[in-house]
């Protein structure tokens, strides 16, 4: 696998979990949903996601630049 891939897979996961939880009504999923719009903001503004850049010590990228 590659590093979008398996970024996506976590970004959808840690999603979903929030989502559940936030439907249980859990307070804690807010939280998480939010961190997640946090991150993704600071990703489109900046182009620097801490997650990226640590799975691209562990995996290659799927297009090379």
């Amino acid at each position: 696998m590659c590093i979008e891939r398996v970024h996506r897979i976590m970004m959808a996961s840690v999603i979903s979990i929030g989502a559940y939880l936030l439907y249980t009504g859990s307070v804690i999923g807010l939280a998480i949903l939010g961190f997640v719009v946090f991150m993704l903001l600071l990703w489109a503004f900046t182009n620097f996601c801490p997650s990226v850049f640590m799975l691209g010590r562990f995996l290659k990228p799927c297009w090379k630049e």
